[in-house]
């Protein structure tokens, strides 16, 4: 999925209660996403133990600035394609 695929998904549409957290699903885990870098055309999220979760202004910040980048969550030393995401609760679920 593109930046800008996703930034206009999280956006445009209207969602009942505003999002708090991105988090990635692990088995029955949600680990929340800590940051954010830049590879080549990749937009890499990813979970630090211990670290605090990243805020919603930073991730749609660099969602607009890297609009071309494709995103992708590292876990477990992959880099795993995002391909969609879900709302549960106050969270944005990849």
């Amino acid at each position: 999925m593109k930046a800008s695929d996703l930034l206009a998904a999280i956006t445009v549409e209207p969602f009942e209660n505003p999002h708090q957290e991105v988090c990635f699903q692990e088995g029955d885990r949600q680990l929340p996403i800590t940051g954010i870098r830049l590879e080549h055309d990749k937009l890499v999220l990813f979970v630090t133990e211990g670290s605090p979760p990243m805020s919603m202004n930073e991730f749609v910040l660099q969602l607009m600035l890297h609009r071309k980048a494709h995103v992708f969550v590292e876990h477990n030393e992959q880099q795993l394609p995002v391909y969609g995401f879900r709302e549960e609760h106050e969270k944005l679920i990849l």
